[in-house]
Formats: C-alpha cells, sequence, structure tokens
C-alpha cells in the first residue's frame, strides 16, 4: 500500500521482496510493515527485509 510518503507492506512472507521488486517497489523504501499474525507464511522475509 503507498500513501504520500508511506510505503506499507501488509506481511513478509515468501515470496514478498520479489513482488515488491516486479510493482517496481525497491525493499528500502518500505517505511512499516504489518504482520497479520506470527506465522512464518506471514513474516518469513523479515529478517531479509530488516537487514
Amino acid at each position: 500500500m503507498a500513501r504520500g510518503d508511506l510505503r506499507i507492506l501488509l506481511d513478509c512472507g515468501a515470496g514478498s521482496l520479489h513482488r515488491l521488486a516486479e510493482f517496481g517497489l525497491p525493499w528500502h523504501q518500505v517505511t512499516h510493515v504489518i504482520l497479520t499474525h506470527f506465522h512464518p507464511d506471514h513474516w518469513g522475509e523479515l529478517p531479509m527485509l530488516v537487514y
């Protein structure tokens, strides 16, 4: 989701970073991440996004 300067990623499961690239949004432009729940299929790529 994007609005103004905000770039919000809803969940961060497998393939999320690849899909960001497909949509033309570099991972480093993500400003917020919302996790709907704490299962690996919803947060699995979060460490790669943070580090």
